[in-house]
């Protein structure tokens, strides 16, 4: 099954967030993992909005902050790292994206033959502790984003008809490898040249 915008609908009625609401908490997100451009670029590019205040005011008052999270006061800065979401909204935003890194999980070939030898492509041991710590890295690469989520799996099936795929999948995530693919598809090419592959 696709996740489509109807998974990201469902998540924001659970919650009761409006659009804006959400948006702000992805970004939030991200800003605790070392993103925090996109927080920037959105409150200094884009002007008809709440103010980051506001929303976390609001997010609070929902239960999606926790109370001992102290709102910096009007005029101080505001530091990503101190926010304290509730474990519950946390658990869920983490099945939400655990949905969109096991299919691309599932959807990845499991292996790929070099030089007569079958070789694993869905390893992750050596780069994740465990499949949530996977599936997380996945959902912030490509922003939560069940749109961009799509377009991967598009490219990974064109990767797949034109046997493409010769990495294995950490690299795929951690080298964003469906930006190779579709300027590789946009150029024509076919095929990629596995020859001087020494680890997957």
């Amino acid at each position: 099954m696709t996740i489509s915008i109807d998974r990201e609908l469902e998540f924001m009625i659970k919650y009761q967030l409006n659009a804006e609401e959400f948006y702000v908490v992805k970004l939030i997100f991200m800003a605790q993992n070392n993103k925090g451009n996109y927080l920037i670029n959105y409150y200094s590019q884009i002007s008809q909005k709440n103010k980051l205040r506001d929303i976390v005011s609001t997010l609070q008052e929902k239960g999606i902050i926790n109370k001992s999270y102290k709102i910096p006061k009007e005029g101080s800065n505001f530091i990503p790292s101190d926010v304290d979401f509730n474990k519950n909204f946390l658990k869920g935003h983490l099945q939400h994206s655990n949905e969109l890194g096991m299919e691309l999980f599932m959807s990845y070939p499991s292996f790929v033959n070099i030089n007569g030898r079958n070789c694993s492509l869905k390893n992750i041991t050596k780069q994740f502790s465990s499949l949530d710590d996977f599936c997380f890295a996945y959902g912030k690469s490509i922003k939560f984003d069940p749109v961009i989520h799509k377009e991967v799996l598009e490219s990974l099936e064109h990767a797949k008809e034109h046997n493409m795929i010769h990495y294995g999948i950490c690299e795929f995530i951690l080298s964003m490898k469906w930006l190779e693919i579709e300027e590789a598809k946009n150029l024509g090419i076919q095929n990629m040249n596995s020859d001087n592959i020494t680890s997957l």
